[in-house]
């Protein structure tokens, strides 16, 4: 596991060393008289993750949208949907995870974002004949870099309880795409 945040933070290092190509880009934008990014009322963001292994299949589509409060402060909602497929050992089991969440994000300064978002998850699960249905609430308190369409961060569910939550873990990494 420890392999997988130091590649997250390879990446953010990354990132922040290519700011300042960044901002030429921003400034040729605003000499043609292009609204930035950030001077939108409504901002629409998503992702989707998609994951393949020896035995597994996993699909995930999370669409929101986000309404500017003050320049710096915005708010919304979003919706989630995952697909999960497993086959070892000879049986088969499948799951389908559906919510929605609220989300607030703020940028203290200029390339980092801070968020809140409460998440509320059902899921039913499949394994052979039965069926199991579950519910969970989390709560995740997240801080990330911002560039002009993507902020790539890290968060932590502050609601986390082991064996009752989605995650194995507390912490997970994020990607939010901006449209």
């Amino acid at each position: 596991m420890k392999r997988k945040y130091w590649i997250f933070v390879l990446l953010v290092f990354a990132f922040v060393l290519q700011a300042p190509a960044q901002e030429r880009v921003r400034k040729r934008a605003k000499k043609k008289g292009r609204t930035e990014w950030k001077d939108r009322k409504w901002r629409f963001y998503g992702g989707f993750g998609l994951g393949l292994s020896n035995s597994t299949f996993t699909v995930q589509l999370y669409p929101g949208v986000m309404y500017r409060i003050r320049p710096d402060w915005y708010a919304g909602g979003g919706l989630y949907y995952a697909y999960y497929s497993s086959w070892a050992f000879g049986t088969s089991s499948k799951a389908h995870v559906y919510g929605g969440s609220l989300l607030t994000a703020w940028s203290p300064w200029r390339y980092m974002e801070t968020s809140l978002e409460y998440q509320y998850l059902f899921m039913t699960r499949y394994y052979g004949d039965e069926v199991y249905r579950r519910e969970s609430p989390a709560l995740y308190l997240g801080v990330g870099y911002r560039m002009p369409h993507v902020v790539i961060g890290i968060r932590y569910d502050l609601l986390y309880k082991e064996g009752r939550s989605f995650h194995y873990e507390p912490f997970s990494p994020f990607v939010r795409i901006y449209f």
